[in-house]
């Protein structure tokens, strides 16, 4: 993705930048995973926010998510618009320096 010289912003589609200033895939990840589940598994979403290594510790919740998706067709719908609610949320978009979410940029 190209970086704008006078900015820290990139251009396009960016994972959002933490109180540190880096942009954590791995949080950005965990969060919307959690955000995707907690109207069906609230146990769940507490549990993938708690995940210490989301890098080698992802694959049981997100099994997890998968299972609780399928109990009703309601849970698969709850979980997909969730997700992507929070994705939009979250991902941000930048343009000469600036930066929106995704969904404002949208």
């Amino acid at each position: 993705m190209p970086v704008n010289p006078d900015s820290k912003t990139p251009d396009g589609v960016c994972f959002p930048a933490g109180g540190d200033g880096t942009r954590s895939t791995s949080a950005t990840g965990r969060a919307i995973f959690a955000d995707c589940v907690r109207g069906v598994d609230s146990s769940l979403a507490e549990r993938i926010e708690h995940t210490r290594d989301w890098r080698s510790g992802y694959l049981t919740p997100i099994r997890d998510i998968v299972e609780a998706a399928t109990v009703t067709s309601d849970a698969a719908l709850h979980v997909s618009h969730d997700g992507l609610a929070s994705a939009h949320r979250r991902f941000r978009f930048g343009r000469e320096g600036q930066e929106l979410n995704l969904g404002e940029a949208l």
